[in-house]
């Protein structure tokens, strides 16, 4: 069954005719004209996700009929229409969970516009929903949450070098989870049953005692091949995470290459047997090629980097930002006994947010929100992440023409990140927003990916990347409308 939009209102007239203008944009709807109706709708698995309310609709009320409407399904969305509305009214709405609160008459062609927006935000979230989660602390591989193709490619890559003698080097931004990531591949190998532990590397840079680990009465300069070599010896038969590898002074790297190179450590004074040395893993948020030309000496790098995954930041897998919510906010109603339901403008919010904290920042965000909502119970609207987002990193969705123009290379590739965006990732539907067929499309990308990021990771993923606001453009051009033309 189709996704369906309820419009629930009194005035048959309006109501029909906003119908007609939904329907003529693809949508179906359902049409209520009381409050016992629509409550009726509600609850007959027609699969709605979006609710045009009246504020006078008969036998309730909208604000009533909207607590009707949310205790049925708290994820249905509710937008509130007023004739006579006021400023106070829209503030008590927005209070009590409404997603929006518009007055009549409005612009149908506008709304229906937005409408399509939440049409593909229902899409993206109800395949969310068919996805199996973990509901505590992610410990395995098969225990990741994503939707992307590129983090599928990473998390198989992470299983093959799981079962290996190698070292591995991941790679990525702070807060993408390459502790976690480690963890896995540590519980995933045949050394399962040993120690796993983690050495923060900036602890050597710090010539202080008490700052390095198993040696905590030296400076990090005075740390000899046989106080590392300890180090070791605690983990062995495990595995050693090197976290934040680069900020490893070289004179230490120096002592650690010999120590690298031995398979088993020595007997014990007590004379028991030799004990194979420690896997040792590592992770660093520089490049590989700045760890090599700067900061990690070749026979070093040679050791710890036997095998190298690299976990892509989250803004360039936003696919896969409605899982992670998912999951952040059902831990988050079961530690405070609370249901948190995100609104379809907390969604689109996030999916525009740069996020440069990646997955470590969108759990922080989840965390104060839902700390803020347990005095003030309701679905969490954009209103309630901006306050905990930098402005700087939301996507504007205006562009402006008034400046100096740009070249029209510049303006195809804006116009094809854009159409990749809202097509979601579907090449076939992107050329026919742009009005070209799907093999001029292919070669257009493949032209402009040469060296360019955004692009090349829009035509290799499941989902195009957002497109970047430039401040030479500032026209509205809303999801589902023609990328090319206002």
């Amino acid at each position: 069954m189709p996704p369906r939009v309820l419009i629930a209102d009194g005035d048959f007239s309006f109501a029909h005719s906003f119908q007609e203008a939904l329907t003529a944009e693809g949508i179906a709807t359902v049409l209520a004209s009381t409050a016992p109706e629509a409550t009726a709708l509600a609850k007959s698995s027609l699969n709605l996700y979006l609710a045009f309310v009246d504020a006078k609709i008969p036998a309730s009320g909208g604000l009533a009929l909207m607590q009707q409407l949310h205790h049925v399904d708290p994820s249905l969305t509710v937008i509130l229409m007023s004739a006579n509305g006021t400023l106070a009214a829209a503030v008590e709405a927005t209070k009590r969970g409404a997603e929006d609160y518009i007055h009549k008459p409005f612009e149908f062609a506008a709304v229906a516009e937005k409408v399509g927006r939440f049409q593909e935000l229902f899409e993206c979230r109800r395949g969310v929903g068919e996805l199996t989660s973990p509901t505590g602390p992610i410990r395995r591989l098969e225990d990741f949450i994503y939707c992307s193709q590129t983090m599928r490619g990473v998390l198989d890559e992470a299983k093959k070098a799981s079962r290996m003698e190698v070292s591995v080097l991941l790679v990525g931004e702070c807060g993408v989870g390459k502790d976690i990531l480690a963890r896995a591949i540590h519980a995933a190998s045949p050394r399962a049953s040993g120690s796993f532990f983690r050495i923060d590397c900036a602890s050597f840079a710090h010539d202080l005692p008490g700052r390095v680990p198993f040696v905590p009465d030296l400076p990090a300069s005075a740390v000899s091949e046989a106080a590392l070599l300890r180090m070791f010896e605690a983990t062995a038969g495990g595995t050693l995470l090197l976290s934040e590898v680069g900020e490893l002074p070289q004179d230490i790297q120096d002592k650690l290459v010999s120590i690298l190179d031995v398979t088993r450590l020595p007997k014990h004074e007590d004379g028991s047997s030799a004990r194979p040395a420690p896997r040792v893993l590592a992770s660093t948020s520089r490049s590989t090629s700045e760890l090599q030309q700067k900061y990690l000496r070749k026979e070093f790098y040679s050791r710890v980097a036997e095998v190298v995954l690299e976990i892509p930041p989250l803004r360039s897998r936003p696919e896969d930002v409605p899982p992670l919510v998912k999951y952040f906010l059902g831990r988050l109603g079961r530690c405070y006994n609370h249901q948190f339901v995100l609104s379809w403008s907390g969604l689109d919010l996030l999916l525009r947010y740069s996020l440069p904290g990646n997955v470590r920042e969108l759990e922080c965000i989840l965390e104060r929100v839902a700390a803020h909502l347990l005095q003030i119970p309701r679905r969490v609207i954009d209103g309630d992440l901006r306050r905990f987002l930098n402005e700087s990193g939301i996507l504007q969705e205006i562009v402006n023409l008034d400046e100096q123009p740009m070249e029209l290379s510049h303006i195809e590739q804006l116009a094809i990140e854009r159409a990749l965006w809202f097509a979601k990732g579907n090449r076939t539907r992107a050329a026919a927003l742009l009005g070209i067929d799907r093999t001029t499309l292919y070669s257009k990308l493949r032209r402009l990916s040469r060296g360019n990021t955004a692009i090349a990771i829009s035509a290799r993923s499941g989902l195009g990347t957002k497109p970047k606001r430039n401040p030479k453009l500032e026209m509205d051009v809303k999801p589902g409308q023609h990328p090319s033309r206002p």
